[in-house]
């Protein structure tokens, strides 16, 4: 009788150490090793496509998955008036997506790809995340888009006032803003001409 109580509670407790971490989608070999305390992780996007959250989401899975905490960063602006700690671990998701999708920015006339469904679907994920897992609920979530024409520095900024000791930093951004260069690809004061041979 003993034996058998014994081997329901290994059982019982080797499913429950096992349901502790999700099944996440494989990330290339070296990325894990990315995955400390203290690091900021930048990752560029062209905004509009549906694998790049996906992708994004992948990397956050995994990270979750050591047990580290994690700050997310997504490019939306910084002063939508919404609580995005709450938005990560709420139950009632929907109705912050409800409230993402009566915004302004969300209804602008000229968009740019970061008001897709794949965005919305990201921010659900990770607020699915904390909830089923809620012995480490270790994401939080934050935005930091600005509005003006130079807002490079502003942004920048917004991220590093965010980042927290002892936490991992994921940041998912246009390709432009995470560039480790000066300067934009356009800009012909960087572009060089040489001479013609002759």
């Amino acid at each position: 009788m003993y034996k058998l109580l014994f081997t329901l509670f290994f059982v019982f407790s080797a499913t429950s150490q096992a349901i502790t971490k999700p099944t996440c989608n494989e990330l290339p070999s070296n990325m894990p090793t990315l995955f400390k305390p203290n690091n900021i992780l930048l990752f560029g996007e062209m905004h509009g496509t549906k694998e790049n959250p996906e992708r994004f989401f992948d990397v956050i899975c995994n990270a979750h998955n050591t047990g580290l905490n994690i700050k997310v960063g997504v490019e939306l602006p910084h002063d939508m008036i919404v609580n995005t700690k709450q938005l990560a671990r709420s139950e009632n998701i929907n109705g912050y997506i409800e409230y993402l999708i009566k915004t302004p920015f969300w209804n602008s006339k000229q968009q740019s790809g970061r008001t897709s469904i794949s965005m919305l679907a990201l921010l659900r994920s990770v607020s699915k995340l904390n909830i089923l897992y809620k012995k480490e609920n270790n994401i939080d979530l934050f935005f930091f888009n600005y509005s003006d024409s130079m807002r490079d520095k502003p942004m920048a900024e917004h991220i590093l006032k965010e980042v927290e000791q002892d936490t991992l930093t994921l940041v998912l951004t246009g390709n432009i803003h995470s560039r480790t260069t000066h300067g934009r690809p356009w800009d012909l004061s960087l572009i060089h001409i040489s001479e013609p041979t002759r």
